[in-house]
């Protein structure tokens, strides 16, 4: 599940679409927010 996650972040990276990056938002907000999940979204920063 963390490694879906992380795969989506990742492809946002080339992705401008907001309603995407919205969808993106809503589904970190239902994950636990673990240091992988933290990780990742250090990465798109």
């Amino acid at each position: 599940m963390v490694k879906n996650l992380l795969f989506r972040l990742t492809h946002l990276q080339n992705c401008t679409n907001d309603l995407v990056i919205a969808s993106a938002a809503a589904e970190i907000a239902r994950q636990p927010m673990t240091e992988t999940v933290l990780l990742g979204i250090g990465f798109l920063i």
